[in-house]
Order: structure tokens, then C-alpha cells, then sequence
């Protein structure tokens, strides 16, 4: 894989975006840069610049539950642990969970971030109103 070098300015930038135990530096990258639709809609050559690029967030993986219905917008996820902590997260308009203010767009990226290590989202949060693991709601 190919190796680049940034400067101290850049690499501050990258953290600023990044979610913490989420992101590399090549996830921000990769998030800042390619899915921008300006981007994708510019001539070969054309090197984009920070005033070119318009943020586009991409669909979050709950979408398509919202989309059949299974879970509504606000709709509340909790994740308990055996020693009574437990994590909140809103399910918002663009599929995502949204965690202490932070939208998040797959389930174990946003219980990862609050837990610091790998975890799988969808057999780990609970739908509050169901009382259903959301990986029970998309069969």
C-alpha cells in the first residue's frame, strides 16, 4: 500500500475530524474526500480545493430499517453492560446513531467509539421500544 507523509497543520486537521477509536487518518481522508459530489463530478486533472468540496454525508446503515418501516426517526437504541453502564443512541433521519451528539453511521462504529474496543453493533443494540437487538430487525 502506498505511503504518503503530511505535515503537523494536516495531520491536525485529520483528528479534528476523526471519531475517536473510529477513524484513521485514511478513513477521514476517504470520508472528506470521496464522498463529496463535487468530487466525483469534477473533470479528470481537476484537483479539488477546500472551496470546490461540499460535504455530503452517505446514507447511514440504518436507513434501510427507516425506509421498511422497522425503526423510526428519534427512535432510541440502548446498550447495556453486565455492570449496569449503559449507552444511548437516537436513530436520526440519515440512517446514522447519534451518540452524545455525534452521529455515528454503522452501529459498531458507534458503540466502539464509546466502548474503545471492536464490538459488534447489530447483535449489541437494543431497539427501547421493541425491546429487539436491531440485528432482529432487518430480517
Amino acid at each position: 500500500m502506498p505511503k504518503i507523509e503530511v505535515d503537523d497543520e494536516v495531520f491536525a486537521w485529520l483528528q479534528e475530524r476523526a471519531t475517536p477509536f473510529v477513524d484513521s487518518p485514511n478513513s477521514v481522508l476517504r470520508r472528506e474526500l470521496l464522498s463529496s459530489e463535487s468530487v466525483a463530478q469534477q473533470p479528470a486533472g481537476d484537483a479539488p480545493n477546500s472551496k470546490s468540496i461540499v460535504r455530503q454525508r452517505r446514507a447511514g446503515e440504518l436507513s434501510t430499517l427507516i425506509s421498511r418501516g422497522r425503526l423510526q426517526v428519534g427512535d432510541a437504541l440502548v446498550f447495556s453492560k453486565r455492570n449496569g453502564e449503559s449507552y444511548r443512541g437516537i436513530v436520526t433521519a440519515s440512517g446514522e446513531i447519534q451518540v452524545h451528539g455525534r452521529p455515528y453511521g454503522s452501529p459498531s462504529g458507534a458503540l466502539k467509539s464509546q466502548l474503545g474496543y471492536e464490538i459488534n453493533g447489530w447483535k449489541n443494540w437494543v431497539h427501547e421500544s421493541s425491546g429487539k437487538v436491531l440485528d432482529s430487525l432487518r430480517s
